[in-house]
């Protein structure tokens, strides 16, 4: 049984976030979605909702998605963060990849949405088997380099009894 993938968009204007559900719904994946339009339904949503990824409007008058993707990076980096925006020069795109944004997407090219998110949820799976892979391989380590400790107190306690 796959997953229900969970949305969270920040847009302010509830026509675009429509549009965006609705270029998601092409996808055939399901999802769950929340819509939030400021920086307190935010910041709530993400210790309540925990999205697997945020798609994020770029300009919003009191809340931007440079604000947003700040939050993110310090409370949950893992979560892969896609600007989804109306206008967006080169600069300002290097900027927001620079900042940690995985991917953008305009608004009036919304049937790349399905790929960016496709992507980003498989860079997210990639990252996080090598993270369980390396974590495993450091266990191990640990594990082997106690054991090795506990043998040479052993001996070391059995070699004090000796004389």
């Amino acid at each position: 049984m796959k997953k229900e993938l969970k949305i969270l968009i920040l847009e302010d204007n509830p026509f675009d976030a429509e549009l965006i559900k609705r270029e998601l719904r092409k996808t055939n994946k399901e999802f769950e979605s929340r819509v939030v339009q400021d920086e307190e339904n935010f910041r709530k949503e993400l210790e309540t909702f925990r999205p697997d990824l945020i798609l994020s409007d770029y300009a919003m008058p009191q809340f931007t998605g440079l604000d947003a993707l700040e939050i993110v990076k310090k409370k949950c980096p893992e979560i892969p963060f896609i600007i989804v925006t109306g206008s967006l020069n080169e600069e300002t795109a290097v900027k927001c990849m620079r900042w940690g944004a995985w991917d953008y997407v305009l608004k009036d090219k919304l049937v790349h949405l399905g790929h960016a998110v496709e992507n980003a949820i498989k860079l997210k799976m990639k990252i996080y088997r090598k993270w369980k892979k390396v974590s495993r391989h450091y266990l191990a380590r640990e594990r082997s380099l106690m054991l090795n400790t506990e043998s040479k107190e052993k001996m070391v306690s059995g070699f004090g009894h000796v004389m």
